[in-house]
Order: C-alpha cells, then structure tokens, then sequence
C-alpha cells in the first residue's frame, strides 16, 4: 500500500532527523558515507555489466539516501 510505504519513509526521517540532532556524526558514518559507497558500488557493477539489471536489497534507512546520491 503506497499510503503504509510513505508512513514508513516519514517514520525514518523523523528518527533519523532525531538522531543527527544527537549525534550528527553518527548519521554521517553510518548512513550517508555507507549509501554514497554502496551507491558508487552498484554503479561500477552496473558499469561492468554492460547490459542488465542489478536487484540490491538495503535497509530502509538507507533507501532515501543512496536515491538521493544515484
């Protein structure tokens, strides 16, 4: 239901607007320098392949970042 999928992405910012009011460090390393790496490594893959599709499988967290940086 695409109503529960926006619920939860709102959900996931909340915590993590929450967290980097804590610990802006801690959202740095663990999630924006993990998606611009798994972002970039999917890429070269991609890129290696030459033709085809790639399925990768994240956590929510990190969806809405590595989106950002694709």
């Amino acid at each position: 239901d695409m109503n529960a999928l926006i619920d939860n992405r709102q959900a996931i910012m909340r915590e993590m607007d929450r967290l980097a009011k804590v610990s802006p460090w801690l959202v740095e390393c663990l999630l924006h320098e993990r998606d611009k790496f798994m972002v970039l490594e999917l890429e070269q893959t991609l890129d290696e392949l030459k033709e085809g599709n790639i399925v990768a499988v994240v956590g929510a967290a990190h969806l809405m970042g590595m989106e950002k940086f694709w």
